[in-house]
């Protein structure tokens, strides 16, 4: 049994996948393209970019443009390695169109980007943390990922930990798959990890085709699940997916 076997849907529909997927955002576009031709939002951010911006949400107190600010951040950071990953997809011809679509929004990010420097880029964390004890579902993984679990005092991570559980049970995607991709030093436990991952696998668009590519490319080190660890994780999960489908369904 590997961590997959745990849900027997989620192992089906990766089994029907295409064969070879590329990791990330490029991932999800080619296992969903339906989902990812939505056309997104004009961006508000003119030609100043978003280094001004980020400044107001630092000097501000918003949790909410804090963790804008942390989005952009984070959309800098990653823009070359996602523009990078669309292109070789493109080349091998996953989804054609729609990688063409994603390659010219990465293009404008990257120019949206300009104004983002080195000091910008180390304000995450503080931004981060900010946004979480506002109340803003996601950003105590960000935290975590960005500054290292184990890098903060033991109070912090209580904090952290307390976030990143609620954040996941409420089927926040990218706490789902962030913190089932966590190592033990972010203390949670493998049943929680595998529940988080199969989760993410049942609320997300692609989403068990994004896990196949995530265990291609050996970034899932989970060791196989016991019956019985399976089984609490199969229900875990499936306890996420409807509360926050039922969630989602009478709306904020």
């Amino acid at each position: 049994m590997t961590w997959l076997d745990a849900y027997p849907k989620a192992a089906e529909a990766v089994l029907a996948a295409p064969a070879a997927l590329p990791v990330g955002n490029a991932a999800l576009a080619a296992s969903a393209p339906g989902e990812q031709a939505r056309r997104p939002e004009a961006s508000p951010i003119g030609s100043e970019g978003y280094g001004p911006h980020i400044d107001r949400a630092r000097d501000g107190a918003s949790p909410k443009a804090a963790w804008q600010a942390v989005a952009w951040l984070q959309a800098c950071r990653q823009n070359a390695s996602d523009l990078q990953a669309y292109q070789q997809a493109r080349d091998d011809g996953a989804v054609p169109e729609v990688m063409t679509r994603l390659i010219v929004e990465a293009q404008a990010e990257a120019r949206r980007c300009q104004t983002v420097t080195a000091p910008h880029q180390a304000l995450l964390p503080e931004l981060a943390l900010r946004a979480m004890r506002g109340g803003i579902a996601g950003a105590g993984a960000a935290y975590a990922g960005d500054q290292g679990f184990e890098q903060a005092d033991a109070a912090l991570q209580a904090e952290l930990r307390s976030a990143i559980r609620r954040d996941a049970n409420a089927g926040e995607h990218m706490t789902l798959i962030n913190a089932g991709l966590s190592d033990a030093a972010w203390g949670l436990s493998y049943e929680e990890r595998l529940s988080y991952l199969l989760a993410f696998g049942l609320l997300s668009a692609g989403g068990p085709q994004h896990l196949q590519a995530l265990g291609k490319s050996g970034q899932i080190k989970m060791p196989a699940p016991n019956s019985a660890q399976a089984a609490a994780a199969q229900a875990a999960a499936q306890k996420i997916a409807d509360a926050a489908k039922a969630k989602a369904s009478v709306g904020p």
